[in-house]
C-alpha cells in the first residue's frame, strides 16, 4: 500500500495489519481473495494480490500546508505506468519463439 501511494491512509486507520487490510480492501487490491491477515494464503491468492495492486490506481500527493497534506486519486495511471513503463494491452497471441496456431513457428527463419 505505501507503494501506491496509501501510506498515509494506512497509518490513519491503524496502521498494521488494520490499516494495512483496510485500505487493501477499499481499493480492490484484495478482490478476488477472501482471506483475513491472518490466514495463509496460496501461491495463486498471493499473484492475484500482487496484480491488483500493480493494476490499481495510484494516489499522488499534491501538496503539503501546515494542517496537512492533500491527495488525489490518479485514476488514469497505474503503478506499472507510473514507475515501471509498462502498460496494459489486450490481444491474441497467435504465434511465440516455439510454435503458432497453425503448425510450426515462423519465427525461427525470421519470416
Amino acid at each position: 500500500m505505501d507503494l501506491l501511494g496509501y501510506k498515509e491512509y494506512v497509518s490513519f486507520n491503524g496502521g498494521y495489519p488494520s490499516g494495512y487490510m483496510a485500505q487493501a480492501v477499499y481499493t480492490g487490491v484484495t478482490s478476488g481473495v477472501s482471506k483475513t491477515y491472518s490466514d495463509p494464503i496460496t501461491y495463486g491468492e498471493l499473484c492475484r494480490i500482487i496484480y491488483n495492486a500493480f493494476d490499481n490506481s495510484i494516489v499522488v500527493m499534491e501538496s503539503v500546508t501546515a494542517s496537512g497534506a492533500t491527495y488525489t486519486k490518479d485514476t488514469t495511471t497505474t503503478f506499472l505506468e507510473k514507475y515501471h513503463n509498462i502498460y496494459k494491452g489486450k490481444g491474441v497471441v497467435t504465434a511465440n519463439f516455439v510454435t503458432k496456431i497453425n503448425g510450426v513457428s515462423c519465427m525461427e527463419n525470421n519470416s
